[in-house]
């Protein structure tokens, strides 16, 4: 059973089509005690990175994520603004500290190009990093993904970066580190290529 939070800032239809349509089963889940309940977690997300960690403490989520991935060590996949929020701190109108999962910050795409259009909507080639359960299935080719942010994830530790997307600056665009797991662009968009992460996910 995978758990797709709802903390009032996802696209959380979407991620639940696209896990059925792969007969995979999942629920929406919006308390510490639902998340307690599944095996895997998907934390989705559209929005601003402040609002959204605000979200999610209000909730008793954060917490209750934290033990989740630290303590059980259970497969949890963040997407989009869900990833970013798994990194330390976002300069997000402001500094804003996130759930401190992935060692690393959360920067403005803006400050890196002047060349690019900011937002990034659309699609965007990836480049492969190290090896990935995520993506192992997935050719060179393949590794085109529909991507709408203006900020982007640079972490610390490079080893962890599974995939990369050249954008003025590299930034993370797959990353796994034990059980955790996250992808800036959105797989439940992105047609066979994320409907090949989203499995390779659910049989983690």
């Amino acid at each position: 059973m995978i758990g797709i939070i709802d903390y009032g800032m996802g696209n959380l239809a979407s991620v639940s089509n696209a896990l059925n349509s792969i007969n995979t089963e999942n629920r929406i889940i919006s308390t510490p005690a639902e998340l307690a309940g599944v095996d895997k977690a998907i934390l989705p997300g559209v929005g601003a990175f402040g609002d959204a960690m605000a979200s999610l403490n209000d909730r008793r989520l954060s917490d209750a994520i934290r033990t989740f991935v630290l303590t059980d060590e259970k497969p949890f996949m963040g997407i989009c603004l869900g990833m970013q929020l798994m990194y330390d701190e976002s300069s997000e109108f402001g500094c804003h500290q996130g759930l401190g999962l992935i060692p690393g910050k959360v920067l403005p795409l803006g400050d890196f190009t002047s060349t690019l259009s900011v937002p990034n909507i659309g699609w965007c080639q990836t480049e492969r990093g190290t090896p990935s359960r995520l993506i192992h299935r997935l050719d060179d080719q393949a590794l085109c993904f529909y991507f709408v942010h203006s900020f982007f994830c640079r972490a610390e530790d490079r080893s962890i970066v599974t995939c990369t997307l050249d954008y003025g600056i590299e930034c993370d665009a797959v990353i796994e580190k034990d059980s955790i797991f996250a992808c800036q662009f959105h797989p439940e968009k992105s047609q066979a290529s994320g409907i090949e992460i989203l499995k390779n996910f659910a049989g983690i």
